[in-house]
């Protein structure tokens, strides 16, 4: 079960806990965010029918965790994960997504990332190799059978569930 952080969301970014400085969302031109002052995250349109992708994001952190905590993500973990990256409760990045059979398929950074400096993780799937990235150094890479669940609804999220805020 992963943890929501406390976000507070600025025009420009997000300034939490784990703080997330500029998003890279899946490219779709019509993609388009919304942003409500009245909640702690940011949600962006629902993609659909995704196989292959790329997601970035600048973090920071200055807490240690006791469960997951999200960066970004797309229908949550445990819930037919489409894609996301999130903070490990070991504060390792982790990257990937549940397959349509419901099988997880993550990258695990070796390192701990709760050092209270700019990280910059990015995590891409082409279909058949998952690869996770931190600061510019490829630190795990996975194959991967199968395409990323696209099953629910729900909106690309950044600093919650999207399952559950």
């Amino acid at each position: 079960m992963k943890t929501n952080i406390n976000y507070r969301l600025t025009f420009l970014g997000v300034i939490p806990t784990i703080a997330v400085l500029s998003i890279m969302l899946i490219l779709n031109p019509q993609t388009v965010y919304s942003k409500n002052p009245e909640v702690s995250y940011l949600d962006v349109n629902d993609t659909s029918s995704v196989s292959k992708f790329s997601v970035a994001a600048w973090f920071k952190t200055s807490n240690d965790y006791k469960s997951d905590a999200y960066i970004v993500n797309k229908a949550g973990d445990g819930g037919n994960l489409n894609y996301g990256i999130w903070m490990t409760s070991a504060e390792e990045i982790r990257g990937g997504f549940e397959s349509s059979s419901g099988k997880p398929v993550y990258a695990t950074s070796p390192l701990s990332y709760s050092d209270g400096k700019w990280h910059y993780a990015v995590v891409t799937f082409d279909g058949s190799t998952l690869n996770l990235y931190v600061d510019g150094v490829q630190v795990d890479t996975v194959s991967a059978s199968g395409s990323p669940d696209n099953g629910g609804s729900e909106p690309v999220r950044v600093g919650a569930n999207s399952n559950n805020p």
